[in-house]
């Protein structure tokens, strides 16, 4: 074969070829600007993200007291007509109590405010702190609310407030009063 051989001159014979090869192949690690450059990259990602979470995680807040709201009413109203006894569902900042209306010392169930960590959550009832809701022995509550969960500690911009309503029947649900929402919407109010 010679000089040129079939595939052109060969420049490295075959020893001096795979030691050439072998020493390529034995870089490990990572340089310091690829570690420099990919710490950066993360920075520059967390940077951007954290923002949204922030508020992500806020109006998850809102909803978590909502729907302990939600369910506490619906405590409540199964309590009242399992004992065919009226029972009071109270309202402590975002924490709730159900207890026997004509016993208060009977406690039912209770949900402490401090529970899911839904510190700076809001519940209002027309603008005042509602206190006490009464549900009859046929499930019926009085008086008729709406409440209104809201986190304080967002932007105006990026606060998701719910509603949590209550019917003369009893029945309660979850609601986005937001205008963003189509009319048509279940969510919304």
């Amino acid at each position: 074969m010679g000089e040129g051989g079939r595939y052109g001159p060969r420049l490295l014979d075959y020893a001096k070829r795979w030691s050439v090869l072998k020493k390529s192949i034995r870089h490990h690690g990572v340089t310091l600007i690829e570690l420099v450059t990919g710490i950066a990259i993360i920075g520059i990602l967390l940077a951007i993200g954290l923002p949204s979470f922030t508020v992500w995680m806020g109006n998850s807040k809102t909803r978590t007291v909502a729907e302990s709201i939600l369910n506490g009413l619906q405590i409540a109203r199964a309590q009242a007509v399992q004992r065919n006894a009226p029972v009071e569902f109270v309202i402590e900042g975002a924490g709730w109590t159900v207890q026997l209306a004509s016993d208060n010392s009977v406690v039912i169930q209770s949900r402490s405010a401090n529970e899911d960590r839904t510190d700076g959550i809001t519940v209002l009832d027309g603008g005042a702190a509602p206190d006490v809701l009464i549900f009859d022995a046929f499930g019926r509550a009085s008086p008729v609310v709406s409440l209104t969960i809201d986190n304080p500690d967002l932007p105006a911009a990026d606060r998701r407030t719910l509603n949590v309503t209550v019917s003369a029947s009893g029945s309660a649900r979850v609601c986005d009063p937001s205008p963003k929402l189509k009319a048509d919407d279940p969510r919304r109010c």
